[in-house]
């Protein structure tokens, strides 16, 4: 994911964000109608309109209510929901991340914005998986609170 959105930020500019979906969507690229802004999901699927992956799989992580990708990539199917297992971090400024800002996390509850204890607990040994803006990808331990 890392290698991804360097390529991404060298291509464009930024990671993917509202203005790069708006600037896809625009241009007829594939993928267009699918380049929303409310989901990790949305954002992710930039990759599949510019060309840089043919692969769902990347995206799996074990969260709450994921399933592993089916491959399947036609219009309204890439990514669908339940085949992504990580939070993308938007930020508003994608030229002033910090490197140490996170980029991508799991495990999340799906559609909030907290961790999920009990799946960290059962399967990530009460960790959060961090992948930094610097490529460093940090465990964090985090508890029930």
């Amino acid at each position: 994911m890392n290698i991804l959105l360097i390529d991404f930020q060298a291509d464009y500019g930024s990671y993917p964000n509202e203005k790069t979906a708006a600037e896809f969507a625009g241009k007829n690229h594939a993928y267009a109608s699918e380049l929303g802004t409310e989901s990790s999901n949305d954002f992710f699927r930039q990759f599949f309109a510019v060309d840089f992956i043919e692969s769902e799989e990347i995206f799996y992580a074990k969260v709450r209510g994921s399933r592993r990708p089916d491959g399947q990539l036609g219009a309204g199917e890439a990514i669908a929901k339940g085949e992504c297992g990580f939070a993308y971090v938007l930020w508003e400024d994608a030229l002033k991340i910090p490197d140490e800002g996170p980029l991508l996390i799991t495990p999340m509850i799906p559609g909030k914005r907290e961790f999920d204890y009990e799946l960290s607990k059962e399967h990530y040994g009460k960790k959060v998986v961090i992948l930094r803006a610097d490529g460093m990808v940090e465990t964090l331990r985090i508890n029930s609170d």
